[in-house]
């Protein structure tokens, strides 16, 4: 599933980052990150795909995020999922209500309940998102 994947070591700052300025006084560690070692967890069932639009914002999610998206996780109520819902690929938070699957997106969409006439798939859960903020 996984094609033209290339390992790129990048620097690392050790420690969290401050959301402010950091204090002269720290030491500066860095090392090495691999980002498919630290996002992928299981490459042979995990694959890649961009978000489009807005829907998915208010859980972290732009419109061009890259997500990567691993079929081997058992799903949880709370995971943002890509379904496959009367055939239309989607990308939505899933909850379960009394055994039936609800997929919500933002508050200006309407949550659907998933009925058992209808053609549904969970392709995967999203494990990560990776965002863009500036091109």
């Amino acid at each position: 599933m996984l094609k033209n994947l290339s390992c790129i070591d990048i620097q690392l700052y050790h420690g969290w980052m401050p959301m402010g300025f950091p204090s002269p006084a720290e030491d500066y560690k860095e090392s090495r990150l691999s980002l498919d070692e630290h996002l992928i967890h299981h490459p042979a069932a995990t694959f890649f795909c961009i978000a489009k639009g807005h829907s998915m914002s208010e859980s972290g999610i732009g419109d061009g995020a890259i997500l990567v998206v691993d079929r081997s996780l058992k799903v949880q109520d709370g995971d943002i999922v890509v379904v496959v819902l009367d055939g239309e690929h989607q990308v939505r938070c899933i909850r379960f209500n009394q055994g039936a699957a609800c997929l919500t997106a933002n508050a200006d969409i309407t949550p659907v309940m998933v009925g058992p006439e209808q053609d549904f798939e969970v392709w995967g859960v999203v494990s990560s998102s990776i965002n863009k903020y500036r091109h």
